[in-house]
């Protein structure tokens, strides 16, 4: 894990080093064990990089520069397919973990130019500089893992993953950008790591970047397909392809010079990489951090027993894994977050809870199954929509029987009730889904009863946007349904956000439900795979065998429930306490664009829970406003 900068002044006749050096003393917090700046000759072109140690190469990764001299890269890195990069790019040369991943890049740059990214696999952010072209060339890897943020101005340019190093360098505009906040408070929009600033840009996931002294242009280079899968000819073929896609994406991701640690829930998707970690590694330790990681007491037996059942089934069978618990509950990293930040934030620390508890046991790498369900395991959902819309009556009556009677989904008489009005008669539909509870309902009427005043909802068409999004969540077929969970639904929030957690605790996350390969051949899997027998997320179920316990092999997916009056009370508590640091510190400029009695008495309306992440994201903002780190437009 490293951070990477790029500082550029058009205009300055001199180094301006000073300002590299306040944005490489914006990471002072996560205490890197390197750095390395380099200012290109005869250039105000100026390139950084700070490193955490973890694997061998790792150590020897620079700011590099070609052997001719033209192109220089500074890159977070961590690839995939090594092996067939150097057979591509260096064909008289075995693997060699002297060649650094940035060179690798580097090398691809040379020979592919700009669509060199459609050729990496793995997890990156790269800048390079080429020299012959006078322009930076930039890449975020296919699902956003390394973030990347810029800042282009008429004589400046700047880039980092880390949106504290722009802030920092002073060359920032201090105006806030409206329509992000705005989308905060609403819940739409991907931008929940964006920044704050207008002036700062995040490049989205599978795009590249260029900049010159005449601006900035953006290309995306990867979208997610359905792939060939001819000769996979049936369900014994496909499931040893997919055993197979999803031991490499784990194996992938142990490479570490330090230990290794898995996140450990009773769920599937965990269960299953911790698997594959123990039996890869053995008889090397695998530490595991399961929830919050607070150690079981007699007090909290009954909400946790059954779930610590199944994790301590989980490592009785593995004997090499090791789990660390603790009695002391994490503390709340908002604040942190924002400091870290270099500004306010959407995030609200989620992805501390274990972070800061691998430091004990030296683990640089953490194994997290999150993003599974989204694809790779996914639940299926939405076949009984194209069993419908094909015609197959009889096979549809079968699964909406079948699921049933493992418990889910609703009687066949109402299923059939709900597919015709969703598909002969959707105005109906829509109506019924809007009265009933559930997650589209409550993001309706947050919508309706947002405290945002109208003429902003008019001027952003926030309203129209909220409408596209709630759409969204009514998916006519699994790949529709496993789309919008990968792209319009939350992975940039959980990605982005753990890394600025895990670099705080000098920590790498790896998401091995993320791998592009693994991903791309779950995707196209026959929906009948997916759902079978009324059994939700078969495929990989049956890929599980030897890795996880029968029991959480083949039960049904069993979250744990905490005591609803005591969730109750500490949201309550936690409400009161977000609202008066709100009015404390509320700024009036904010009156623009909120309507102050509907903000401060929103959970009233509705009847929707406390918005507690938008109460402290505008605390911040109004902070911010106080003390003129954060400006508002001149006009209205």
């Amino acid at each position: 894990m490293s951070v990477v900068n790029a500082y550029i002044d058009w205009s300055a006749s001199s180094s301006q080093s000073n300002i590299m050096q306040a944005m490489v003393r914006a990471s002072d917090y996560w205490r890197p064990d390197q750095e390395d700046t380099l200012r290109i000759p005869g250039l105000p072109v100026h390139l950084s990089r700070l490193a955490l140690f973890n694997t061998a190469q790792s150590h020897r990764e620079v700011v590099f520069c070609s052997p001719c001299e033209q192109f220089y890269i500074t890159a977070n890195a961590r690839l995939d397919n090594r092996s067939e990069l150097f057979a591509s790019l260096l064909p008289e040369q075995q693997p060699s973990k002297d060649v650094t991943d940035g060179e690798l890049i580097l090398k691809a740059y040379q020979h592919w130019g700009e669509d060199c990214p459609r050729f990496l696999l793995g997890d990156f952010a790269f800048i390079i500089w080429d020299n012959t072209k006078q322009h930076l060339f930039c890449a975020r890897d296919h699902m956003g893992i390394k973030v990347l943020y810029y800042s282009v101005s008429d004589t400046k340019v700047l880039v980092s993953n880390e949106h504290k190093a722009l802030v920092d360098s002073g060359q920032v505009d201090s105006q806030l950008n409206e329509q992000w906040l705005l989308e905060q408070i609403l819940s739409v929009g991907n931008a929940y790591m964006g920044s704050p600033f207008l002036a700062i840009h995040t490049l989205p996931a599978a795009h590249a970047l260029v900049i010159d002294c005449h601006g900035s242009r953006q290309q995306c280079y990867w979208e997610l397909q359905a792939q060939d899968i001819s000769h996979l000819p049936n369900e014994e073929a496909f499931l040893a392809e997919l055993s197979k896609n999803f031991h490499t994406a784990v194996n992938r991701r142990l490479i570490s010079n330090y230990p290794i640690g898995s996140e450990l829930s009773e769920g599937l998707d965990s269960s299953g990489i911790t698997g594959v970690a123990a039996q890869s590694l053995k008889p090397q330790k695998v530490y595991t951090f399961s929830y919050s990681c607070i150690e079981e007491t007699d007090e909290s037996r009954p909400i946790w027993g059954e779930t610590y059942r199944d994790i301590y089934a989980m490592l009785a069978m593995h004997n090499n894994l090791e789990p660390v618990w603790t009695r002391e509950p994490a503390k709340q990293q908002a604040d942190n977050i924002a400091s870290r930040f270099g500004s306010p934030s959407a995030s609200n620390g989620g992805g501390f809870l274990r972070a800061e508890l691998t430091q004990d046991k030296g683990i640089r790498t953490l194994l997290t199954g999150w993003g599974g369900d989204h694809c790779v395991t996914s639940y299926g959902d939405y076949y009984e929509d194209e069993l419908f819309t094909q015609g197959r009556f009889v096979a549809l009556q079968k699964l909406m029987r079948q699921k049933r009677q493992r418990g889910r989904g609703v009687t066949p008489w109402k299923g059939w009730v709900i597919l015709a009005l969703k598909h002969i008669a959707p105005p109906l539909h829509r109506r019924w889904i809007l009265r009933r509870y559930g997650l589209t309902s409550m993001m309706y009427k947050r919508m309706e009863n947002n405290p945002i005043k109208p003429e902003q909802i008019r001027r952003y068409d926030l309203k129209k946007r909220a409408k596209t999004f709630i759409d969204r969540y009514e998916a006519s077929s699994v790949k529709q349904r496993d789309h919008r969970e990968l792209f319009d639904v939350g992975v940039e929030k959980r990605v982005t956000d753990s890394e600025l957690a895990a670099r705080a605790a000098r920590l790498e996350y790896r998401f091995p439900m993320l791998d592009i390969e693994l991903l791309e051949l779950a995707y196209s899997a026959p929906p009948a795979l997916k759902s079978k027998n009324g059994i939700e997320r078969h495929m990989y179920r049956e890929i599980l065998k030897g890795l996880t316990t029968e029991r959480i092999r083949t039960r049904r997916k069993a979250d744990v429930e905490h005591p609803k009056h005591d969730a109750q009370v500490q949201q309550q508590s936690r409400a009161q306490e977000l609202l008066a640091d709100l009015k404390d510190h509320y700024h009036p400029g904010l009156d623009r664009y909120f309507d102050r009695g509907k903000l401060f008495a929103w959970p009233k309306t509705g009847s929707l829970n406390a918005p507690l992440r938008q109460w402290q994201l505008l605390a911040q903002v109004s902070k911010a406003l106080n003390d003129g780190t954060l400006t508002l437009s001149d006009e209205p």
